[in-house]
C-alpha cells in the first residue's frame, strides 16, 4: 500500500503524541500531589478540611501511578496492559471526585455551607490531564498496532 495514502500518522506525529502523553501523566501526578496538600473541604468558609495521613497516601498512590505511566511511555515500554491500567486509574479517580462534586457541592444545600475546596479542583484537574493522556496513548498505542 502506498504510505502517502495510508491513513497512519506519520512518525513526528506519533513522537508529537508520545511527548504531549509524557507531560501530561507527569502533569496528572503533579496535580493529584499538589492536590494532597491543599484543603478539600470547606465549611462555611471558616473552616477548611484537609485529608488525614490515609487520603494522603491514596491521593499519591495515584499520583505515582501517573508518574510511572509517564515513565513508561518516556522509556519506550509502553504496552496494551499501561493502556488498560491508564484507563482503570482514570475511571477510579474520576469516580473519586465526582463523588466528592457530589457529596460535597452538587445537592444544592446552601444551608450546610459544605462545598468542595482548592484539593477537590486540583484532583479534577490532575484526572483530566490523565484522561487526556490516555487518549493520546491509546491513539499511540493504535498507531503501532
Amino acid at each position: 500500500m502506498d504510505r502517502s495514502m495510508s491513513s497512519d500518522p506519520s512518525t513526528p506525529e506519533l513522537a508529537r503524541r508520545r511527548l504531549l502523553a509524557i507531560r501530561l501523566f507527569f502533569g496528572a501526578g503533579g496535580a493529584l500531589v499538589v492536590s494532597a496538600a491543599l484543603p478539600w473541604v470547606n465549611a462555611g468558609g471558616l473552616i477548611s478540611v484537609h485529608l488525614s495521613g490515609g487520603g494522603i497516601l491514596y491521593v499519591l498512590l495515584f499520583a505515582a501511578a501517573y508518574a510511572g505511566a509517564g515513565y513508561r511511555i518516556r522509556q519506550r515500554l509502553e504496552n496494551r496492559t499501561l493502556l488498560i491500567g491508564a484507563w482503570v486509574v482514570d475511571a477510579w479517580m474520576a469516580i473519586n471526585v465526582i463523588v466528592l462534586f457530589a457529596t460535597f457541592g452538587g445537592q444544592g444545600d446552601q444551608t450546610s455551607g459544605v462545598s468542595p475546596s482548592i484539593g477537590v479542583f486540583a484532583a479534577g484537574a490532575g484526572v483530566v490531564a490523565g484522561i487526556v493522556a490516555t487518549v493520546h496513548l491509546q491513539r499511540i498505542h493504535g498507531s503501532a498496532g
